[in-house]
């Protein structure tokens, strides 16, 4: 009597039971097998209803359950006045002035109950909230940064501990106070959590950096392991296994995501190979693949050789030591992202520190002349490789424009040794792969080697 003299939903599963046994039940079971939060905000609703709503304390910790049970109850006002409804919502009223530590907590508690308590807001406002705590905590935080430039040895009682390599290490842990509670998520709220702050324009340097630190932190902790081989294993065992990888890839496929919405600079190069070999291992979405290779051929002038030498799956290589499909789909996302119309310059916003650097000699280099010297080393280092074909070659060769190398020769020392290896090559096929080098721009040295080098066509070395 008590409890239906609170719930909206009892009193239907009630008068559905009368009107089945046409009389009213000498006794009325049921049993809420989906009520969210469980047993526990059972026993906090059926507490309010039999203190006739007075006299509970509802808290940070409690009241996230007790507004889904009241949802899922319908402990509304068309029951009863001052229901528990109200009460919750009364209650979370107070929310922008928690702490951070009460809000996430309600946060943290939605994890067990996303669909009820999703339904009523409570994520998007706690959402809202901490997202307005970190705008306001690194505003400070670059206030301070400003008047004090070495930082100060003092940190928030909140603050975590995270340190990188790269740039100020004080200014980097200050920034990033909130990465271990926001690292303790789940992937959807950390979605929603992080998708939210790109709108609200948080540094995405920020962002990047802990969405790095996401994924590092989350797939050891569901058994990824790049070494680790498959093993026989019972079927209760290959399931969990399935399932294990199914989240990885869920993990890693979400974290791409977001990390394709954020500023192409921001996100780290170096960190992006690893992220690639981690999506090949799990064998992650083709969507995901191309927004991973989008995001490192945007600033493939930030790569090194090292990353580039991907060696090449069994499949589809016939052979071949390393990806060039792979390199030459960073080449191809980099030239299209280059394109500037005819006779305009460069936009201003495009010329930053990072891609802006300096020859041996003492000259500016752009970022296509620093493509250009890195795909001359890497076409150096695969022309020995006697299974890579003469059109992957030819690919290579013509990949980038002709702005982007000042001197050919390095590229007629690769052709030569790719010719010399590749001995059994038609005229034809020397021909087309000889056509790709701008003869204008050899040196005379190399020039003199050409007219005197018998594995070049005899036209070549005429002209």
């Amino acid at each position: 009597k008590t409890l239906l003299s609170f719930s909206g939903r009892l009193i239907k599963l009630f008068n559905r039971a009368v009107s089945r046994q046409g009389q009213r039940p000498k006794s009325f079971k049921v049993a809420l097998h989906d009520l969210p939060g469980g047993p526990v905000a059972f026993e906090l609703a059926a507490r309010f209803c039999y203190r006739a709503g007075a006299a509970i304390a509802i808290n940070s910790s409690n009241v996230c359950k007790l507004r889904c049970a009241a949802e899922f109850l319908e402990m509304t006002e068309e029951i009863r006045d001052r229901n528990l409804v109200e009460r919750t919502e009364n209650y979370m009223k107070l929310l922008p002035f928690w702490s951070w530590r009460e809000v996430f907590s309600v946060l943290k508690d939605c994890e067990s109950m996303v669909p009820v308590a999703d339904s009523t807001g409570i994520i998007q406002r706690c959402i809202d909230i901490l997202v307005s705590k970190i705008n306001v905590k690194s505003s400070v935080v670059s206030f301070d940064a400003s008047l004090s430039p070495l930082g100060s040895s003092s940190s928030s009682p909140e603050s975590s501990t995270v340190r990188y390599s790269t740039g100020s290490s004080c200014e980097v842990s200050k920034s990033g106070w909130w990465f271990d509670d926001l690292g303790s998520l789940s992937v959807y709220l950390m979605e929603r959590v992080v998708k939210n702050m790109i709108e609200e324009g948080v540094d995405n340097y920020v962002l990047s950096r802990f969405l790095f630190q996401y994924l590092r932190s989350s797939l050891p902790m569901l058994g990824y392991s790049s070494i680790s081989p498959k093993k026989k294993c019972g079927r209760e065992e290959q399931i969990m296994y399935q399932y294990t990888k199914k989240v990885q890839k869920e993990v890693l496929e979400t974290v791409v995501g977001l990390l394709h919405r954020l500023e192409r600079a921001a996100v780290s190069c170096r960190s992006l190979f690893g992220v690639l070999r981690v999506a090949t291992v799990l064998n992650a979405s083709k969507l995901c693949r191309k927004q991973v290779d989008d995001m490192i051929g945007a600033q493939l002038d930030q790569a090194t050789l090292d990353n580039l030498l991907i060696p090449a799956a069994n499949q589809g290589n016939v052979g071949s030591l390393y990806d060039v499909d792979q390199v030459l789909r960073f080449v191809q996302t980099f030239v299209k992202d280059q394109q500037i119309m005819p006779g305009s310059p460069p936009p201003l916003e495009r010329v930053t520190s990072s891609e802006v650097t300096y020859s041996a000699s003492g000259c500016q280099q752009s970022g296509l002349h620093r493509v250009g010297c890195l795909m001359d080393k890497y076409i150096s280092e695969v022309a020995p490789d006697i299974n890579l074909s003469p059109s992957k070659f030819q690919a290579l060769l013509e990949a980038l424009p002709d702005n982007a190398r000042d001197c050919c020769d390095g590229l007629y020392r690769t052709l030569d040794m790719y010719l010399e290896v590749h001995s059994a090559l038609s005229e034809e096929e020397r021909m087309r792969l000889c056509n790709t080098i701008n003869y204008q721009k050899l040196s005379f040295e190399a020039s003199n080697q050409i007219a005197q080098n018998p594995r070049l066509p005899s036209r070549i070395a005429v002209q």
